[in-house]
């Protein structure tokens, strides 16, 4: 296809055709493969070279590209196995980086280098810990890996492993097993600065210069500053040390500390009188060279003041910045460098440049917080006071955009909103009264701080804005019960008790926890807003993503939850949002390729289909739903389910994939898996011959689903009929039966989505993570788990479902009833007597070890042989004659039994229980997939599994660090390098024992716990789900259905307990803190009686105390027991008593204020009055002086006035005519040594400079107003001087706003002469030396020179298609222009590796490019700018050859119309011309073109030359003949 066509495409089709046309070639070129065609041998090149890879390379590519085969054979040669690289990064730090345990195994066999460190210091310890390999952590430390080693900046191995990492855990343990404490590794991470402190301190003390420097230029001051040692850089800046001193490439310490974002450091240099506008030798300012935000901005204000002439000791830095009073107290200000700064960049896996260029959404999103912190004033005000403002541009919700706000209204409020209040406490009263409730539209009742909602199976009209703040308002009007009443509680309890909160949704499955669970996400991020832009919005469009994936329709539930998740939401101390964190448990990954009958797959099938484009479609091959065997069991009529409303939910999920911050690539490829999917369903098997070796039935949907997965064909068949063993280095391959092979198939689809589902949720979390983790302070968790099932076949997915929620029931039976009974013990408080069912001996049945249902689930899976019958032979024995009351043995002893769950009667069938635990993946297929050229499949595949059953983040979707640094200079801090060590002996090694493979009820125990301490960490909020009848009838309540859920749900004692027990207990200090303001108006502030007399007498004063009253604050050992109505008249009082403190606190402020402002008024005037008086006589003083040093001044002036008269009468006039003659001789010998100068000129068609008219865009000008105005008329110039005809050009007056430094010359001309030099070496021998060019103006003054840099062997063997690098250097020999040109074929036949130049200006940064575009005969360039966008393009003769001529190359505009300049290879003589290959080029241009369009024209001209004009044949004819 024409690239022109591609260009003029729109960037996501052009990206989709560019696809279609690669696989299209992909697939051509398979069939070539097949058809038996062979390749051609490659001819031998004219030098008949070889090229040959040393073993040491191929060593590393066999370990990176896993062929440990080849790795045992060139160990085995002898290689060297401590082969490092230019950054000395061995080869088992590339083991662990690609995580190839077994290669490492055999490096170490052979007695590699452990320890051997980078240039970073970094070990293969480091990089295990910082990669969360887990395996290669076990092998390094099980060989001696050196766990106390630091890193070039200051970490342990272990620092760099996440927190609350499996690595963290493992590297924790070995430190306690080697009796290591933080306090001795505080003491090593302490050595070294302690040492740099003692040693300056010694230095300073004998005489010594603070501002010695080693041979870079690198003083004491930069290297402390490097690394934040504050208390070194404040005993040089005592001693003297100077501030401002810069090394050889121009960095002062400010460009250091801001370099290694030093935030303290460069404050305490500025104080000092560091200069913020000091230039390095690139050009760049400390605020440039910074990667972090609040130090620009702070560099950014002293430049401002710099450039006022202002002293940047009065800035606007903080006041307590020379304070180093509590600095010193702390060791911190010995080592600064605790705070995480990491100069190495470990470049993602499996992941390419290409690719990491596109990764610009956590930058994106920290550009949008910095934008969001210059808008959002970070006082602590109320949000509702701006909500109006803001709102509506950082939120958005689908909740709040479908309510009618015109219906929307609260119900009233009710006696029986608290049934704490009922008179007499009974299930019937309690069911009457939510039945009473439910039919007036009032859903939400409360038992004491228990909310219970019962599902209205319709839209309510309360969940809008305005009800919203109404909750979170500091209304006096007392409000109904509802769902944010519980979020603002939460909310509230989180910052006043300073602890983090957990909200407990439960209830059946159709019960409405979903739908609560948005509401309480929904108002959370309204009351708390946040300080980054749009990140409120992202964690509102989570749930709609997550029901798509993990939400399916079943026989009781239209939108059943089919996964378990536990948000967390993160706050700051202000209590806004910071950011959120997603946990997903037990996903039923088995639905998408079985499930019961009735029920449906996954949401996102049913909406994928209906929503997909037509050329999506045809892209994936999608278009019959029906035809699908995953979509259509058991003659499921799945075509109904293609709707408009699905389309549109399919058309809102992409927007909210979009939004939160998935690449469109990256929902692209989610699609393709899922057809995949589909498609890998509708493989067939059948057998072959006689025997019952499976075979694939249709190749060709095979083919579609390698291709979708980016797998070959045959590798990913053969993986699925076969499996292939090693034993005693054969290979052996057994092949499936039919069922096996189903089976395997069914497998890979479990995995493909159940990983697709996990790297789904943890691409959400690198979205909406927070980016400072030290802001995280607090937390609020929100659980929404699946709700108790009971069908009628209950499998292994309803047994997990039902244990979790067992768990759920006894964490709040705990919370409600037994903590409440325990607490009155341990206190002696009397106890309430309660009647509540305790359901721990149902989850010791399923969960005891040994011998708990799970234990021997997990035990029979270990056996190969193992079936359902002999589970339930050993299930029968064990748990079924153990707990009797709970296991119910069937009648046959078949494969079933019944559990009596606290929600009723279960009875689940054995039947493919076994394979659902085990839930294995053959080897040869993950293998397969691992291989895949696609690189989601690849992260799905290649990432390890957590201990809970879910794929951990790839290492792109863990947090990026911070940009790689240039190569340190502080040796100082490097660590010495020892000599190469002996040969040791082969020891063994010793490896990382793995257990079995994980089955399913080992990652749901693991889950289970995992969710149980994330709650048991948080003070709960219970919410109860009751689901009003079974059909799903809007608004019917059935008073029986409803009852058996209030039973098991313990409903009737918890409201007993709450109306008679306590519903808050309180140490005495935290109700002192709670109820600070009563506590400092009644009790002196240092009052010494104790906590619990301060409480009585806060108490005895709010008359809670007296017999009179019906409750009483019962006062315990060391706890308060409050009735709620005692707790809501405490809060009462002390609001009214804060309101009064208030009052009485603005009366004094006010009197205080005015008795200050009169004394301040009176010392104002007194001090005035001095002033004046004080002016006046100063006055006084300097009139008497200036008065008489005027009549001094007036008699010499009038003595010097009569001297000059006579002098003037005494002069010869005649002197005055020779003087003039003589000047304008001068003048006359100067201009005609002008005219004699002819410098070279450019020759231009005639048809352009006919006429009277001016000269054409690019037509040389005939002077340079810049560089005449530069030559003095007084005296004749003189070769080499700046300005001089031969000397260089003068440097410009005015310099071009956004100019780049260097290129300013070009601003002033219009044409360009480049001058190779003759090199005689390489005309007389034909050795190719480095081409060097001078760059002069029409004048033929000189404006830069150009040197190659390109080495010997380079220049030699490649010739005139060798790549280079090209300085182009200014005349204090400076770099200001840098050209790169890499290594591609030459010949016109190659039209996918055409020639590039990248042309930099100032080096770092890219101008443009030339890049050559295909022709047959003719050469075509295109000159682009910086974005690879076309500005210029050339075009040359189709000959290069012109015996006494010129060759002219013209340059048009991107339509190839419009004529804009030339570039000339100017006749240089014919000796010149055939024994060198020496040339000289002319440019024309228009003078106000764009500099760095000139710069990348400049480049066009070397280009140029490498491919047409530099002569290699004379030069290889030369050469042989000097040879013979």
């Amino acid at each position: 296809m024409e690239q022109s066509i591609l260009q003029s495409l729109s960037t996501p089709h052009r990206q989709k055709v560019t696809r279609q046309l690669r696989k299209e070639q992909v697939k051509r070129y398979l069939d070539h493969i097949k058809q038996g065609s062979v390749r051609r041998e490659r001819k031998e090149n004219r030098k008949k070279t070889r090229v040959e890879f040393q073993k040491i390379f191929l060593l590393q590519e066999a370990v990176e590209s896993f062929n440990d085969r080849e790795v045992a054979r060139l160990l085995n040669q002898g290689v060297d196995k401590n082969f490092v690289t230019g950054n000395d990064t061995s080869l088992l730090h590339k083991c662990v980086e690609e995580e190839n345990y077994s290669a490492a195994e055999l490096l170490i066999r052979e007695g590699v280098n452990i320890n051997a460190g980078d240039v970073d210091g970094w070990m293969p310890l480091h990089m295990a810990c910082h990669c969360q390999a887990v395996d290669m952590v076990h092998l390094i430390l099980n060989n001696g890996g050196d766990a106390t080693r630091l890193d070039v900046d200051g970490f342990f191995p272990h620092d760099h492993a996440p927190e609350d990492s499996e690595t963290r855990e493992i590297m924790q343990q070995h430190m306690e097993s080697k009796g290591l404490s933080e306090k001795d590794l505080q003491e090593v991470r302490l050595k070294v600065p302690l040492e740099m402190f003692t040693e300056v301190k010694d230095h300073l003390s004998h005489g010594g210069n603070p501002n010695k420097e080693n041979e870079n230029g690198i003083t004491l001051l930069h290297i402390a500053c490097a690394n934040g040692y504050r208390k070194v850089i404040r005993l040089l800046l005592k001693h003297g040390a100077d501030v401002n001193q810069a090394d050889n490439d121009g960095w002062t310490s400010l460009h250091i500390a801001a370099r290694y974002n030093q935030m303290r450091v460069v404050q305490t240099l500025l104080r000092s009188g560091a200069d913020p506008l000091m230039l390095d030798s690139v050009g760049c300012t400390p605020s440039q060279v910074t990667t972090n935000n609040e130090i620009r901005t702070l560099l950014t204000k002293a430049e401002r003041k710099q450039r006022k002439v202002s002293s940047w000791r009065d800035s606007e830095l903080p006041d307590n910045l020379d304070d180093d009073a509590d600095i010193d107290a702390d060791e911190e200000a010995m080592m600064g460098h605790l705070v995480r700064i990491n100069s190495k960049n470990v470049r993602p896996r499996h992941t390419t440049i290409a690719k990491e260029d596109k990764m610009l959404e956590l930058r994106q999103r920290e550009e949008s917080v910095n934008q969001a912190q210059e808008v959002i004033s970070a006082d602590d005000t109320d949000v509702t006071q701006t909500v109006d403002d803001v709102y509506e541009e950082i939120y958005v919700s689908k909740l709040w955009r479908n309510v009618d706000e015109s219906k929307t209204q609260l119900p009233p409020v009710m006696e029986s909103d608290n049934l704490t209040d009922l008179a007499v406490i009974s299930e019937k009263s309690a069911l009457e009264s939510i039945q009473e409730r439910f039919t007036a539209g009032q859903i939400y009742t409360l038992i004491g701080d228990i909310l219970i909602a019962v599902n209205p199976f319709t839209e309510m009209y309360i969940y809008s804005k305005e009800v919203s703040q109404r909750y979170h308002g500091k209304s006096s009007a007392p409000l109904p019960p509802h769902v944010y009443k519980v979020a603002e509680r939460a909310h509230d309890c989180m910052l006043s008790t300073q602890t983090s909160q957990c909200c407990v949704i439960s209830g059946e499955s159709g019960a409405g926890k979903t739908e609560t669970c948005k509401y309480l996400i929904q108002h959370l991020v309204f009351i708390a807003g946040s300080d980054e832009s749009n990140l409120n919005s992202k964690i509102s469009q989570v749930n709609p993503v997550l029901e798509a994936f993990g939400n399916a329709r079943t026989v009781v539930n239209s939108n059943s939850s089919r996964f378990a998740k536990f948000m967390q939401l993160s706050f700051n101390g202000k209590g806004r949002i910071v950011g959120a964190n997603l946990t997903e448990f037990l996903l039923e990954k088995s639905r998408v390729v079985l499930r019961g009958e009735g029920e449906l797959s996954f949401h996102i099938f049913y909406w994928m289909f209906s929503g997909i484009s037509p050329e999506e479609a045809n892209l994936y091959h999608l278009h019959d739903i029906s035809k699908h065997r995953y979509l259509a069991l058991d003659g499921a009529d799945v075509k109904s389910r293609i709707n408009t409303n699905n389309k549109e939910k399919f058309w809102e999920l992409k927007q909210c994939l979009q939004y939160i911050g998935f690449t469109s690539d990256e929902i692209q490829k989610i699609l393709q898996l899922l057809a995949a999917l589909l498609h890998l369903g509708d493989v067939t098997f059948g057998s072959h011959g006689n025997h019952d070796a499976a075979t694939i039935a249709n190749p060709d949907k095979l083919d579609l689903v390698s291709e979708m997965l980016e797998v070959p064909s045959e590798e990913l068949g053969s993986a699925l009929v076969s499996e292939f063993t090693v034993t005693r280095g054969e290979q052996i391959r057994k092949d499936r039966t039919r069922q096996q092979a189903g089976d395997c198939r069914d497998a890979l689809a479990k995995a493909v989505y159940g990983r697709l589902f996990s790297w789904i949720v943890n691409g959400i979390n690198q979205m909406i993570h927070p980016i400072d983790p030290s802001s995280d302070k607090f937390q609020i968790g929100i659980l929404d788990i699946f709700g108790f099932e009971n069908f009628t076949r209950n499998s292994f997915e309803q047994m997990c479902i039902n244990l979790a929620n067992e768990q759920m029931q006894s964490y709040a039976n705990e919370y409600i009833f037994m903590k409440e009974q325990e607490d009155c013990l341990l206190e002696g408080v009397p106890l309430v007597e309660l009647n509540y069912k305790n359901n721990q001996p149902i989850i010791d049945t399923f969960m005891e070890r040994n011998a708990g249902i799970l234990a021997i689930i997990d035990e029979e899976s270990r056996f190969p042989k193992g079936t359902d019958i002999s589970l339930a032979t050993k299930l029968h024995q064990g748990p079924g004659e153990k707990y009797p009351e709970v296991y119910k043995i069937p009648k046959d002893k078949g494969p079933s039994f019944t559990v009596v769950h606290y929600a009723g009667v279960v009875k689940y069938d054995l039947i493919g229980v076994l394979e659902k635990n085990r839930d294995t993946l053959p080897n040869a297929v993950l293998c397969t997939m691992k291989t895949s050229n696609c690189l989601q499949v690849k992260e799905l595949f290649q990432s390890r599994m957590t201990r809970t059953g879910s794929l951990a983040p790839s290492a792109r979707q863990q947090r990026q660090r911070s940009r790689k640094s240039r190569q340190s200079p502080f040796e100082f801090f490097k660590k010495l390098k020892g000599g190469k060590s002996k040969t040791k002996n082969v020891t063994p090694v010793v490896p990382y024992e793995k257990k079995g493979p994980s089955t399913m009820a080992y990652h749901f125990k693991n889950s289970l716990s995992d969710l149980l301490s994330r709650i048991q960490a948080a003070s709960p909020h219970i919410i109860r789900c009751i689901r009003p009848n079974i059909h799903r009838t809007p608004r019917h309540f059935v008073p029986e259905y409803v009852l058996a859920q209030m039973r098991y749900t313990g409903i009737a004692e918890t409201i007993k307990i709450k109306k008679h027990g306590y519903s808050a207990r309180l140490k005495f200090r935290d109700f002192l803190v709670v109820f600070d303001t009563l506590r400092t108006v009644l009790v002196p502030p240092y009052s010494m009686i104790s906590d619990e007399q301060k409480c009585r007498e806060v108490i005895k004063f709010c008359g809670l105390g007296s017999e009179t009253q019906s409750h009483q604050v019962t006062i315990g050992k060391s706890k308060l027991f409050f009735h709620e109505a005692d707790l809501r008249k405490l809060d009462q009082i002390s609001n009214k008593v804060k309101e009064q403190v208030i009052i009485c606190q603005s009366a004094v402020r006010k009197y205080l204020a005015k008795k200050r402002y009169a004394k301040l008024q009176t010392k104002s005037a007194e001090e005035n009055e001095r002033k004046v008086q004080e002016f006046c006589h100063q006055m006084a003083l300097q009139h008497d002086k200036v008065t008489s040093w005027i009549q001094f001044q007036r008699g010499h002036d009038e003595g010097r006035i009569q001297n000059t008269k006579k002098a003037e009468k005494e002069t010869d006039l005649g002197g005055s005519g020779e003087s003039l003659n003589e000047i304008l001789s001068q003048y006359d010998e100067v201009l005609g040594k002008y005219q004699e100068y002819h410098p070279l000129t450019m020759s231009y068609p005639k048809s352009e400079m006919a006429g009277g008219g001016p000269p054409p865009p690019g037509a040389p000008v005939q002077a340079q107003p810049a560089a005449a105005e530069e030559v003095p008329s007084s005296y004749p110039t003189q070769p080499g001087m700046p300005g001089a005809p031969g000397g260089w050009m003068a440097a410009p007056t005015q310099v071009p706003a956004n100019c780049p430094k260097g290129l300013e010359y070009l601003a002033q001309v219009d044409q360009l002469l480049i001058k190779q030099k003759v090199e005689a070496l390489e005309a007389f021998t034909g050795f190719e030396t480095n081409n060097k060019y001078e760059i002069l103006n029409s004048l033929g003054q000189r404006i830069y020179h150009a040197v190659e840099d390109t080495c010997c062997c380079t220049r030699n063997c490649c010739g005139s298609s060798r790549p280079f690098d090209m300085k182009i250097l200014n005349n204090q020999n400076q770099e200001v222009i840098h050209l790169s040109r890499p290594l591609r074929c030459s010949s016109c036949w190659c039209p996918c590796c055409l020639q590039k130049v990248t042309v930099e200006a100032p080096p770092g940064k890219v101008a443009g490019y030339v890049c050559q575009s295909w022709s047959l005969c003719k050469p075509r360039m295109r000159i682009e700018n910086a974005e690879e966008e076309t500005v210029l393009r050339i075009k040359g003769p189709c000959c290069q050859l012109n015996i006494c001529g010129d060759i002219e190359f013209d340059v048009y505009a991107p339509d190839e119309e419009t004529y804009v300049g030339r570039v000339t290879k100017q006749w240089s003589g014919l000796g010149k011309e055939l024994f060198t290959d020496a040339d000289n080029f002319g440019i024309s241009f228009p003078l106000d073109l764009d500099v760095n369009v000139k710069a990348t024209l400049l480049g066009a001209v070397f280009l140029l030359d490498f491919m047409f004009f530099e002569n290699n044949t004379k030069k290889d004819d030369k050469m042989k003949h000097d040879h013979h």
